[in-house]
């Protein structure tokens, strides 16, 4: 009878340190890429005014007319709130700068995004720009008013 309870003793210990070692394995490769993914994060994203400001994604199409042939730059842009209070963004908060400094405002016709955010709440949208084919762009401008406040490279097509 001893020799039954001292091997389903060894046995139930067997077990518990075989189940054990597994789960570390598993946090441990948790907690190794969480740093990764919150530093690639946090180089594409900027903080201004209680607001995280993701550009995800950027495409370029050619709009053809019958007067003209314009390059439409269109970029998918995330914002979370992460001040306490109500935060808003929304399409007209940008604009896109040229490699010769003008600013190009927001293609009216085409999608467009706008609204109020709830704290730790995420909203997303798309912002598109039309460009002539002699100009060129360069940043992408988040910006309040006149005053430019973040801004990200663009890939010129």
């Amino acid at each position: 009878m001893k020799k039954i309870l001292v091997s389903a003793g060894i046995a139930t210990t067997l077990m518990l340190a075989a189940c054990s070692n597994p789960d570390n394995k598993d946090s441990q490769m948790r907690q190794e890429e969480a740093p990764e993914t919150s530093e690639a994060q946090e180089t594409k994203g900027q903080i201004v005014n209680g607001l995280r400001i993701d550009v995800l994604n950027q495409e370029v199409n050619e709009r053809i007319t019958e007067e003209e042939t314009e390059t439409l730059y269109t970029f998918t842009v995330s914002g979370k709130n992460m001040a306490s209070t109500m935060n808003g963004l929304g399409s007209s908060d940008f604009a896109l700068k040229t490699t010769d400094g003008d600013m190009v405002e927001l293609d009216y016709t085409m999608a467009m995004f706008g609204d109020e955010i709830e704290p730790n709440e995420t909203l997303e949208g798309t912002v598109t720009f039309a460009l002539s084919e002699e100009q060129v762009p360069a940043k992408l401008v988040y910006r309040i008013g006149d005053n430019e406040l973040a801004e990200w490279d663009v890939k010129a097509q």
